[in-house]
């Protein structure tokens, strides 16, 4: 029979050579071919060349991975035919960090509940976090754990400070695979101002009719100062 061959194109997720990364081909336990390695052909470039394979099923298994910072790659059924030399990308992904904030007054010495986090890459808010609520990988009052963040570069956004204080200011941070990325935030009291008024919201539909049962809040920044109060707060549900 006319032997077979394979090429595989090993790269990331945006079609970048992941090198160093050897495979073999197996029939059930037995391996029928290999490891063949990346450098195998004298350059160490993401290609890996399988040749002279008899035609037949085989099991496409990764011996040796990219490094500790890649997810590992799952077994393979491929086909081989005689006389024909197929590419075969295999894509390979980073694997996830982690982010642990601690939340902590002014000076640093107290860790401080009730924030709330969430991360922006340019896109808005992803894994929004609360201390010990769902999300939460750290039971300590204080400290919020996010895991399962993909690798790459964000801004650090507090979404809620403690009862008491301003939110800090936003963070750049970058996630790194397979490791945890540590950052204290540091908050100062908040100072209420003196003079107070009042504010009277009417809901009204297009033509003027009032919409009852509505909720509004008054928020600085990301921070929530007031409410939210409801319709039937005062009573009456009636915009």
């Amino acid at each position: 029979n006319t032997p077979g061959e394979l090429t595989i194109l090993k790269m990331d997720g945006n079609g970048d050579p992941v090198t160093g990364t050897c495979f073999s081909l197996r029939q059930g336990n037995v391996t029928v071919y290999g490891p063949v390695c990346d450098a195998d052909d004298g350059t160490n470039d993401g290609k890996i060349v399988f040749t002279n394979l008899t035609p037949g099923t085989y099991t496409l298994r990764e011996t040796t991975t990219a490094g500790p910072t890649w997810q590992p790659i799952g077994d393979i059924a491929i086909t081989i035919l005689a006389g024909v030399n197929p590419d075969l990308p295999v894509v390979n992904t980073l694997k996830t960090g982690s982010i642990r904030i601690t939340k902590q007054n002014q000076d640093g010495t107290q860790t401080l509940a009730g924030s709330c986090f969430g991360l922006d890459r340019g896109n808005g808010l992803e894994f929004v976090t609360c201390d010990n609520q769902p999300g939460d990988a750290d039971p300590a009052v204080g400290i919020i754990l996010i895991n399962n963040v993909p690798p790459d570069g964000y801004a650090l956004v507090e979404t809620q400070a403690p009862a008491g204080y301003d939110v800090g200011p936003n963070v750049d941070i970058t996630i790194n695979p397979a490791q945890v990325t540590e950052v204290s935030v540091r908050n100062i009291p908040y100072t209420p101002p003196t003079d107070k008024g009042n504010l009277t919201i009417q809901k009204k539909d297009q033509q003027g009719a009032a919409l009852a049962g509505a909720c509004f809040a008054l928020k600085q920044g990301n921070v929530t100062r007031y409410g939210p109060v409801c319709d039937e707060d005062d009573g009456s549900s009636d915009g």
